[in-house]
């Protein structure tokens, strides 16, 4: 006499739908987290290259300065009252760059709604961003983690989040350090330490930090990226 083949029970039934319903969840959330990373990675791809523009940017600002003998080799370093945020913007009677701040608040401490409203806007597909320029002393610790500290972005700041006020007597190039400019003082040893002649050193005035900083929102908020730099003048006499 044949038996005829046993039945799956009712049991069994939904214990490999359970198990398949795992498999299927796991299977998702990780295509999910692959696809949100590589959206994250190549969003930062794209703002990284806008961060390192604004400083090449800002060099040919520098540089057309320098070139056409102007009285301050940067007019962003000719005191420390001019440290602050910045927007870069092409002035199209001379087709140069400039940095603006004629919308800009002027608190170094600003808000993404602030950023946003204010900063120069930049598109590439679906991704879009806000950047800023920074200009402050050489020796600030302004970026933290490349992140919002409460919600703000900071600009020529130390690490209790104060603003510098003290960087050297900016309006003479050929002055030396004075005995409390702490940055200038950074500056010169950084330059002493490799520098092929190491009896020359940058004058005050002569050395400022540019930093580029761009926003942009995500699925949890807003991101930034900050890349920074050095700038300095290389046609003073003491250099």
């Amino acid at each position: 006499m044949k038996t005829s083949p046993r039945a799956f029970s009712l049991l069994e039934t939904l214990i490999a739908a359970g198990i398949l319903i795992i498999v299927v969840s796991a299977i998702t959330a990780l295509s999910n987290s692959l696809v949100a990373g590589t959206v994250n990675s190549s969003d930062r791809a794209v703002t990284n290259r806008w961060a390192a523009e604004a400083l090449e940017l800002t060099k040919k600002i520098r540089d057309d300065s320098v070139k056409s003998s102007q009285p301050i080799w940067f007019s962003q370093a000719e005191n420390i009252n001019k440290y602050g945020w910045y927007v870069l913007q092409k002035n199209m009677s001379t087709q140069r760059w400039e940095l603006k701040t004629s919308t800009l608040p002027s608190a170094n401490a600003l808000t993404t709604s602030q950023v946003i409203n204010n900063a120069e806007p930049l598109t590439a597909d679906v991704l879009k961003g806000y950047r800023l320029i920074c200009v402050e002393a050489v020796g600030a610790v302004s970026d933290r983690s490349n992140e919002f500290d409460q919600d703000r972005i900071y600009c020529n700041t130390d690490q209790s989040n104060t603003v510098i006020s003290s960087d050297g007597n900016r309006s003479n190039l050929e002055a030396p350090c004075d005995a409390a400019d702490v940055f200038c003082d950074l500056t010169m040893n950084s330059v002493q330490k490799n520098h092929f002649d190491q009896t020359k050193i940058i004058p005050a005035g002569s050395a400022v930090k540019i930093r580029a900083v761009v926003l942009w929102p995500d699925k949890d908020g807003f991101k930034t990226t900050s890349i920074s730099t050095m700038l300095t003048n290389w046609k003073t006499n003491g250099y």
